[in-house]
């Protein structure tokens, strides 16, 4: 009886560190995905950080390159061209970026419209001169 006695007190015994060592495993786990979680959460976090910085790197840009053609083009002060972009953003209600955007772009057609006129006008000299040594020739 002794033996059998201790032979379920050894059963018990056995049964119970299962169990405890399945709750252990259980509470690692649990503890392993909620450290997995915040982990996650951490790294979303920072991504976005990163993007909102990179966001406003690229939105600085824009705005030193539009200050820099409304500066080119209209000879006023750093200070005025930005004061000028606000005015517009707001005026537009557009954000700071589409609006510099909008005006980097404006330059651009600008530029190629002054470089059309520019062949136009030295396609004419062009052919005034041609017709002036055709004239001549023939005389």
């Amino acid at each position: 009886m002794c033996l059998r006695m201790r032979s379920s007190a050894l059963r018990v015994t056995v049964v119970a560190l299962v169990l405890i060592a399945f709750a252990a495993a259980a509470a690692f786990l649990f503890n392993t995905e909620r450290q997995i979680a915040a982990s996650t959460a951490a790294l979303r976090a920072f991504d976005r950080q990163a993007r909102d910085a990179s966001d406003a790197l690229l939105t600085r840009r824009l705005v030193d390159n539009a200050k820099r053609v409304l500066v080119t083009r209209l000879g006023i002060s750093d200070a005025e061209a930005f004061q000028r972009i606000l005015e517009r953003k707001l005026s537009m209600g557009r954000s700071l970026r589409d609006t510099a955007w909008t005006i980097i772009e404006a330059e651009g057609v600008v530029t190629r419209h002054d470089f059309a006129l520019c062949l136009k006008l030295i396609f004419q000299m062009v052919r005034q001169d041609w017709r002036s040594e055709s004239t001549r020739q023939t005389r």
